[in-house]
Protein backbone atom coordinates (compact mmCIF):
# COMPACT_ATOMS: atom_id res chain seq x y z
CA UNK A 1 0.00 0.00 0.00
CA UNK A 2 1.49 3.33 -1.06
CA UNK A 3 1.63 6.13 1.47
CA UNK A 4 -0.23 9.35 0.82
CA UNK A 5 1.66 12.64 1.00
CA UNK A 6 -0.06 13.38 4.33
CA UNK A 7 1.00 9.99 5.72
CA UNK A 8 4.60 10.63 4.64
CA UNK A 9 4.54 13.99 6.45
CA UNK A 10 2.98 12.35 9.50
CA UNK A 11 5.55 9.56 9.72
CA UNK A 12 8.43 11.94 9.02
CA UNK A 13 7.34 14.22 11.86
CA UNK A 14 6.74 11.45 14.41
CA UNK A 15 9.78 12.38 16.55
CA UNK A 16 8.18 15.79 17.20
CA UNK A 17 5.21 13.98 18.75
CA UNK A 18 2.81 14.32 15.83
CA UNK A 19 1.61 10.75 15.52
CA UNK A 20 -1.43 9.14 14.00
CA UNK A 21 -4.35 8.14 16.18
CA UNK A 22 -5.82 4.67 15.96
CA UNK A 23 -9.60 4.38 16.12
CA UNK A 24 -11.18 0.99 16.86
CA UNK A 25 -14.91 0.51 16.25
CA UNK A 26 -16.80 -2.57 17.45
CA UNK A 27 -20.43 -3.29 16.56
CA UNK A 28 -22.71 -6.29 17.05
CA UNK A 29 -26.49 -6.76 17.18
CA UNK A 30 -26.15 -7.94 20.80
CA UNK A 31 -24.32 -4.78 21.91
CA UNK A 32 -26.26 -2.02 23.64
CA UNK A 33 -24.37 0.50 21.50
CA UNK A 34 -21.44 0.68 19.09
CA UNK A 35 -18.09 0.94 20.87
CA UNK A 36 -15.57 3.44 19.45
CA UNK A 37 -12.23 3.25 21.27
CA UNK A 38 -8.82 4.84 21.03
CA UNK A 39 -5.65 3.98 22.90
CA UNK A 40 -4.54 7.61 22.72
CA UNK A 41 -4.50 9.77 25.90
CA UNK A 42 -7.45 11.96 24.79
CA UNK A 43 -10.74 11.27 23.02
CA UNK A 44 -11.17 12.55 19.47
CA UNK A 45 -13.79 12.63 16.74
CA UNK A 46 -13.54 10.73 13.47
CA UNK A 47 -15.71 9.50 10.65
CA UNK A 48 -16.73 5.84 10.72
CA UNK A 49 -18.92 4.64 7.83
CA UNK A 50 -19.79 8.27 7.05
CA UNK A 51 -20.90 9.07 10.61
CA UNK A 52 -18.98 11.36 12.98
CA UNK A 53 -18.28 9.49 16.23
CA UNK A 54 -16.28 10.17 19.38
CA UNK A 55 -13.55 7.66 20.17
CA UNK A 56 -13.40 7.00 23.92
CA UNK A 57 -10.07 6.50 25.66
CA UNK A 58 -9.68 2.83 26.52
CA UNK A 59 -6.49 0.74 26.51
CA UNK A 60 -6.24 -1.90 23.81
CA UNK A 61 -3.61 -3.60 21.72
CA UNK A 62 -3.96 -4.76 18.16
CA UNK A 63 -1.59 -6.72 15.98
CA UNK A 64 -2.41 -5.65 12.46
CA UNK A 65 -2.92 -8.33 9.85
CA UNK A 66 -0.30 -9.34 7.35
CA UNK A 67 -1.59 -10.28 3.95
CA UNK A 68 0.24 -13.28 2.60
CA UNK A 69 -0.26 -15.86 -0.07
CA UNK A 70 -2.95 -17.74 1.87
CA UNK A 71 -5.53 -14.99 1.33
CA UNK A 72 -6.43 -15.05 5.03
CA UNK A 73 -6.27 -11.84 7.05
CA UNK A 74 -6.16 -12.11 10.87
CA UNK A 75 -6.00 -9.27 13.39
CA UNK A 76 -5.25 -10.00 17.04
CA UNK A 77 -7.17 -7.79 19.45
CA UNK A 78 -6.83 -7.39 23.23
CA UNK A 79 -8.98 -4.83 25.06
CA UNK A 80 -7.56 -4.28 28.55
CA UNK A 81 -9.44 -3.31 31.74
CA UNK A 82 -12.71 -4.15 30.05
CA UNK A 83 -15.00 -3.73 33.03
CA UNK A 84 -18.30 -5.50 33.71
CA UNK A 85 -20.46 -3.71 31.09
CA UNK A 86 -18.05 -4.22 28.21
CA UNK A 87 -17.31 -7.81 29.27
CA UNK A 88 -21.03 -8.62 29.43
CA UNK A 89 -21.48 -7.26 25.90
CA UNK A 90 -18.63 -9.43 24.64
CA UNK A 91 -20.08 -12.49 26.38
CA UNK A 92 -23.44 -11.85 24.66
CA UNK A 93 -21.64 -11.62 21.33
CA UNK A 94 -19.74 -14.85 22.03
CA UNK A 95 -23.09 -16.58 22.65
CA UNK A 96 -24.04 -15.77 19.03
CA UNK A 97 -21.12 -17.38 17.17
CA UNK A 98 -22.70 -17.04 13.72
CA UNK A 99 -22.78 -13.26 14.03
CA UNK A 100 -19.25 -11.98 14.48
CA UNK A 101 -18.40 -8.65 16.05
CA UNK A 102 -17.71 -6.14 13.27
CA UNK A 103 -14.22 -4.73 13.86
CA UNK A 104 -13.14 -1.57 12.02
CA UNK A 105 -9.67 -0.07 12.41
CA UNK A 106 -8.90 3.44 11.14
CA UNK A 107 -5.91 5.77 11.46
CA UNK A 108 -6.45 9.51 11.80
CA UNK A 109 -4.03 12.40 11.58
CA UNK A 110 -4.19 15.00 14.38
CA UNK A 111 -7.01 17.45 13.66
CA UNK A 112 -8.55 15.28 10.91
CA UNK A 113 -11.80 13.37 11.06
CA UNK A 114 -11.14 11.35 7.88
CA UNK A 115 -9.09 8.15 8.16
CA UNK A 116 -5.77 8.13 6.33
CA UNK A 117 -6.05 4.45 5.49
CA UNK A 118 -8.76 2.38 3.92
CA UNK A 119 -10.62 0.97 6.89
CA UNK A 120 -9.67 -2.54 7.90
CA UNK A 121 -13.04 -4.25 8.42
CA UNK A 122 -13.01 -7.75 9.89
CA UNK A 123 -15.29 -10.07 11.82
CA UNK A 124 -14.35 -11.11 15.36
CA UNK A 125 -15.51 -14.68 15.88
CA UNK A 126 -12.93 -16.07 18.30
CA UNK A 127 -13.78 -14.28 21.57
CA UNK A 128 -12.27 -14.79 25.03
CA UNK A 129 -13.34 -12.87 28.14
CA UNK A 130 -11.29 -12.86 31.35
CA UNK A 131 -11.40 -10.71 34.47
CA UNK A 132 -8.71 -8.47 32.97
CA UNK A 133 -9.54 -8.24 29.26
CA UNK A 134 -11.60 -9.17 26.24
CA UNK A 135 -9.63 -10.58 23.37
CA UNK A 136 -9.94 -12.45 20.14
CA UNK A 137 -8.90 -12.88 16.55
CA UNK A 138 -10.74 -11.00 13.84
CA UNK A 139 -10.67 -12.49 10.36
CA UNK A 140 -11.82 -11.62 6.90
CA UNK A 141 -13.19 -13.68 4.10
CA UNK A 142 -10.80 -15.70 1.98
CA UNK A 143 -9.67 -13.01 -0.48
CA UNK A 144 -8.09 -15.42 -2.92
CA UNK A 145 -11.35 -17.28 -3.54
CA UNK A 146 -13.55 -14.20 -3.65
CA UNK A 147 -15.03 -13.22 -6.99
CA UNK A 148 -13.81 -9.87 -8.21
CA UNK A 149 -15.56 -7.58 -8.98
CA UNK A 150 -18.62 -9.69 -8.22
CA UNK A 151 -18.34 -11.49 -11.54
CA UNK A 152 -17.43 -15.02 -12.40
CA UNK A 153 -14.66 -14.91 -14.96
CA UNK A 154 -15.46 -18.01 -17.02
CA UNK A 155 -14.18 -19.00 -20.43
CA UNK A 156 -17.75 -18.94 -21.76
CA UNK A 157 -18.23 -15.31 -20.70
CA UNK A 158 -14.64 -14.20 -21.40
CA UNK A 159 -13.10 -16.33 -24.20
CA UNK A 160 -9.97 -14.17 -24.21
CA UNK A 161 -8.89 -15.78 -20.92
CA UNK A 162 -7.86 -18.91 -22.82
CA UNK A 163 -4.57 -17.59 -24.21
Amino acid sequence: MALTERQRRLYASAPRGEIGRCGLSLTHPGFSRPWHLTNQPRPFEGLVAGELVTFEVHPFRIVRPEIGTSGKVDLKLDIHNSGPVFSAEFLRAAAQPRTGVRVEVNDYLPGDTVSQIDAIILSLLDIAVTAESCSGTASSADFLNKEFPRLSYTLAAFPGLDR
